[in-house]
């Protein structure tokens, strides 16, 4: 697992440039239709579609890509890690360690790091810990937020979540690793009037 780990932070760091332009090797701002992204759109809303994408870079420790484009350009990625099936959410939690070191490293602190329970949870023990985030009894994660952004198209923060879903036969926890351009917010609100005039 430790030889999985930093391959993953070896990828990552290769795919996250000083610069921060690009996300395993995909350019925020660049069209869309530049990648292997196929013809299944999994989601649209007016001119906002995401797509399930095979990136130049994949990391090892999130084999699940999708891209977020508006009007044919890349505004959103997010990768997702492996489901862990285990109640105390082992490779979760490594992984989440993991990438907050390297993140770290890379970008700074991050502005936004939690990993915490709710104070009136009864959920404490290890072997309840995926059970505490099914319940959103639990919060895991951080934000790093880019400084002197110019460009609406330059990417502005990075999000790394824990998360929960209930499964059969048996529920799991996974990441998701967000990287999102200045003007995002801007393009939902379009792409929501967009949608309402359809």
């Amino acid at each position: 697992m430790k030889k999985v780990l930093a391959a993953a932070a070896l990828t990552l760091l290769c795919a996250l440039p000083a610069q921060a332009a690009e996300l395993f090797g995909i350019e925020f701002g660049a069209p869309a239709s530049k990648y292997d992204i196929g013809k299944e759109v999994l989601a649209e809303q007016g001119k906002m579609k995401m797509y399930k994408v095979v990136p130049p870079q994949p990391d090892a420790g999130f084999p699940g890509y999708a891209l977020t484009a508006y009007d044919g350009k890349v505004v959103r990625i997010t990768a997702f890690s492996r489901a862990d099936y285990s109640d105390e959410g082992t490779e979760t939690r490594k992984l989440f360690a993991a990438t907050v070191d390297r993140l770290t490293k890379l970008f700074g602190g991050p502005a936004v790091f939690d990993e915490d329970l709710a104070t009136d949870s009864k959920l404490t023990a290890e072997s309840q810990w995926k059970q505490s985030l099914l319940n959103s009894e639990r919060l895991v994660q951080s934000k790093w937020v880019m400084q002197d952004v110019k460009g609406g198209d330059e990417l502005e923060a990075v999000w790394l979540e824990g998360n929960a879903i209930p499964m059969e036969p048996e529920s799991a926890t996974f990441l998701t690793l967000s990287a999102r351009v200045k003007d995002f917010p801007l393009y939902e609100q379009k792409a929501a009037q967009e949608a309402k005039i359809r």
